[in-house]
């Protein structure tokens, strides 16, 4: 009887210890997972897309200074209204300079710190839902949390929102709204210190909204979870009216008034972006298309990770009508019919699917802006559920026979390890503009985007290869300005000057770089001694844009070598008008007057020149060298 009692105790003893060993090692164990798995991003560069302009364009994020840091809470920069982000850009920049790999080593670091918490999250969710697995087999339930947290981590879908160093605030994001989300399952579990863990998760998801405005359905979430698995609330909506329901949304009070305020500011931000498409553009058909095949492509990536793209481009068709749609919203009509269906015997059903499509109605196209018809970082948050899922069906699998249990546990080992080398793989994608440009051309080879970015990778080093890119853009959409002015800008560094001056009429008069590009004809116009055609095109680039400073001197350039200096002068004192400190029109008015023989005049224009320019050494011999000439020109007057 003794010995067996002591069997028992050592039992009991050795099922503590791992479950110690499971509660406190496993955290470490994901966190170290996580950051090797995306290690390779170290040795990243940065892209051209969005860190050109989020990165190395802005300077405003490089202090800590109060005036910076007003800068970063007030402005919606790119259309974004991220403090958080740009605070941490700072402190990168205080730290690295701008050496990427500081900025990369940040992301991968917050995401795996995200990893951590959502594992105790689903500590937290199995306590509630599988409280026996839980005091009894902790072992097997941090097992099951911490396969829920890496197949979140893991997942190649995070790839894009962690290696992009411009995606910043899309982990940061999701780490406050998971500390937030933990919180709160505190706060119920804790009835003394309630309204400290709420104040917690309040101020929590103030940051998630500060890093991005993701998180706006973060108070949704929290009455999914008051649903199923707190049970403080019903699905009868009626129910919802009692006193002891009143409780439940007193505390959300403070989530939604953050959600109304910061809200309402990333709406404004996104609203008078120039990509946002309007209704009378895109309408409600297309949106509830796209909202549909959304839905249907985040779950089969995260069954089937493969052909992951940097960019899906809205295709040219979008129609309820058209088949890949019309098969998407019928698939979701038949989930939702199903999972309505079998609420009652599975009550998680409906709140898993509710959460991941409630999450992902920001990004589903009812507010459409941009060129992208999905995109993998949309995924950070809506996903949560699924990987909570599959954590279930571990623990689940793990308390059945033998037989389950192992085949369980060797199938979630090879799911772990292939996500895990697929996320790897994929991380290496993003390791300069070029290679991530060529492995969506691979994959992709009518994207439009793709081959402009490519081309502008490669007009420094490889302009002919970047011509192509240009030309294949061109090739798909015939009126696309923006590849058309910067071939054509291009073709004059290589000078090519007929072929640019083709491409310069490419761009439609309705096209921003319109008027660029009318100016940049008339320099090569000039260029080409084709005078009157390079005043025609530049007068006309004026009465498009009369304070087109650029435009007069051209001009003037052009009248002064048809021989008709005053005229050219006056331009330049034209172009002077507007801007007074332009060096090149008092440059140009002089040359002209030395041209004339006119030398006492040119004094003028060189000394203006010179005072806007002091250390400029040309200005000063020819000043020296017009003195001279006034003085034998005024010598014989003086006898």
């Amino acid at each position: 009887m003794r010995a067996r009692s002591k069997d028992k105790l050592k039992g009991k003893n050795d099922t503590a210890l791992a479950a110690f060993y499971l509660a406190w090692v496993m955290p470490a164990f994901i966190f170290l997972a996580t950051f090797l798995v995306f290690s390779p991003a170290l040795r990243n560069g940065f892209v051209n897309w969005d860190d050109g302009d989020f990165i190395l364009g802005a300077t405003a994020y490089r202090s800590l200074s109060w005036a910076h840091i007003r800068w970063m809470f007030g402005t919606l920069y790119m259309a974004n209204y991220q403090p958080l982000g740009w605070l941490s850009y700072a402190l990168d920049y205080r730290l690295w300079g701008l050496n990427p790999v500081g900025y990369h080593l940040t992301n991968i670091l917050t995401h795996s710190a995200s990893a951590v918490v959502f594992y105790f999250i689903g500590l937290q969710i199995l306590g509630l839902t599988w409280p026996e697995l839980l005091q009894r087999q902790k072992h097997k339930a941090c097992l099951a949390a911490a396969f829920s947290a890496l197949v979140f981590s893991l997942h190649p879908l995070r790839v894009e929102s962690v290696v992009w160093a411009s995606e910043r605030r899309d982990v940061l994001c999701g780490f406050f709204y998971l500390l937030s989300l933990s919180f709160y399952l505190k706060a119920q579990a804790h009835a003394p210190r309630k309204y400290r863990w709420l104040g917690a998760s309040w101020f929590s998801f103030l940051a998630c909204m500060l890093s991005k405005g993701m998180g706006i359905t973060l108070p949704f979430a929290l009455i999914l979870l008051d649903i199923y698995p707190l049970r403080r609330l019903s699905w009868n909506v009626k129910d919802w009216l009692r006193k002891e329901s009143r409780e439940v949304f007193f505390e959300k009070i403070p989530f939604l008034l953050l959600t109304v305020v910061i809200g309402w500011v990333g709406y404004a931000g996104q609203r008078n972006k120039a990509s946002m498409l309007p209704w009378r553009v895109y309408g409600l058909g297309p949106r509830v298309a796209q909202a549909s095949y959304g839905l249907m492509f985040y779950i089969l990536k995260m069954i089937l990770p493969i052909h992951l793209l940097p960019l899906y481009e809205m295709p040219p068709r979008v129609d309820l009508f058209y088949w890949p749609f019309a098969l998407c919203a019928a698939a979701v009509v038949v989930v939702t019919f199903c999972v309505v269906l079998f609420r009652r015997s599975w009550e998680a059903g409906p709140v898993l699917w509710a959460f991941y499509a409630g999450t992902l109605v920001p990004v589903l196209g009812f507010v459409q802006f941009g060129p992208q018809i999905t995109a993998d970082r949309y995924s950070y948050l809506p996903c949560l559920g699924w990987a909570l899922l599959a954590g279930y069906g571990l623990a689940w699998a793990l308390n059945k026979r033998d037989g389950i249990r192992k085949s369980a546990s060797a199938a979630a080992v090879i799911a772990l390890f292939m996500l895990g080398y697929l996320s790897w793989k994929q991380t290496r994608v993003w390791r300069s503009s070029e290679s991530l440009w060529r492995y969506e051309l691979s994959l992709e080879p009518g994207s439009l985007i793709a081959h402009y970015d490519l081309g502008m990778t490669l007009a420094g080093r490889e302009p002919t290869e970047a011509a192509r890119q240009f030309h294949q853009a061109l090739t798909l959409v015939p009126s696309c300005a923006q590849a058309a002015y910067d071939l054509a800008n291009l073709l004059v560094k290589q000078g090519l000057l007929n072929q640019a001056l083709t491409q310069y009429r490419r761009v439609s008069p309705r096209s921003p770089l319109y008027i660029y590009a009318l100016v940049n004809a008339a320099h090569v116009l000039l260029d080409e001694r084709r005078y009157a055609q390079c005043a025609r095109m530049s007068k006309q680039a004026i009465s498009l844009k009369p304070k087109t400073t650029l435009a007069y001197l051209i001009w003037g350039e052009a009248l002064v070598m048809q021989g008709k200096i005053d005229a050219g002068i006056s331009k330049y004192r034209e172009a002077l008008k507007i801007d007074p400190n332009i060096e090149q029109a008092y440059s140009n008015w002089g040359l002209a007057l030395i041209h004339a023989g006119r030398f006492k005049e040119a004094i003028y224009p060189y000394q203006e020149a010179l005072r806007l320019d002091p250390s400029s050494q040309s200005y000063r011999s020819i000043l020296s060298a017009l003195a001279q000439r006034a003085k034998e020109a005024s010598g014989p007057m003086g006898l």
